[in-house]
């Protein structure tokens, strides 16, 4: 049995394992950052950590809100040891137990190289949930690009300080 953290992205319910969430945050600051992949809306500065935003509506293709009423919610999540995603979700639902059951895994006609962070789909309640895996979020080539911008970010940051 594991437990997930399930929330909503345009009236559709995905979820997240716990194991690979740090925190969730109602209200935070975001820096915009330009010119960078249109799904990183910007950065927040969380515990000391600076975090890139990533909009999971962006990422899907979805359509953007009709209004930005600012009550968006973020997952921080362990995208590795040393570094963490905010996902910015409309809202949360709620923290379910899913049960090794509950769980398939997905289509082969839904597995593309664009749907990599899709693990599995779990069937929770009579509600199906499509299950994200953090780590398939991003390429490998987008996690070197990432590490390298949060290390130039973190330098800037220091000598500002200094």
């Amino acid at each position: 049995m594991e437990r997930a953290v399930f929330f909503d992205v345009a009236n559709q319910t995905y979820g997240i394992d716990v194991e690979d969430t740090q925190a969730i945050e109602k209200k935070v600051s975001i820096l915009p950052i330009p010119n960078t992949v249109p799904y990183i809306v910007g950065l927040i500065k969380l515990r000391g950590e600076i975090i890139p935003v990533y909009s999971l509506r962006k990422k899907f293709g979805m359509p953007p809100k009709a209004s930005s009423s600012g009550d968006e919610q973020y997952i921080i999540a362990n995208l590795d040891q040393n570094m963490h995603l905010a996902l910015e979700v409309d809202g949360i639902r709620e923290i379910v137990e899913i049960n090794t059951g509950d769980t398939s895994v997905p289509p082969a006609l839904i597995k593309t190289d664009g749907t990599g962070y899709i693990s599995q789909v779990a069937s929770v309640k009579n509600q199906l949930a499509v299950m994200i895996s953090v780590q398939g979020l991003l390429s490998e080539e987008e996690k070197n690009n990432l590490k390298e911008f949060l290390r130039e970010k973190a330098k800037e940051s220091d000598n500002q300080e200094n």
